[in-house]
């Protein structure tokens, strides 16, 4: 595995860079799950819906 840092070739099941010591394990990245997915459209609408009745209110004629 080649360190990211300095470049040096490690062992596959190295945890640190021999050379630098750097951490090279890999990084795990999680996929939004559909809640997360809820969560967020409901705060965009929320936002959106409090936006519109404000400017309702402050552009009557």
């Amino acid at each position: 595995m080649r360190c990211p840092k300095c470049g040096h070739d490690n062992k596959e099941n190295a945890k640190f860079c021999v050379k630098c010591k750097a951490d090279i394990r890999p990084v795990l990245i999680e996929e939004p799950t559909w809640k997360w997915h809820l969560k967020v459209l409901a705060i965009i609408y929320a936002i959106l819906g409090i936006a519109y009745i404000l400017l309702r209110i402050f552009l009557k004629d």
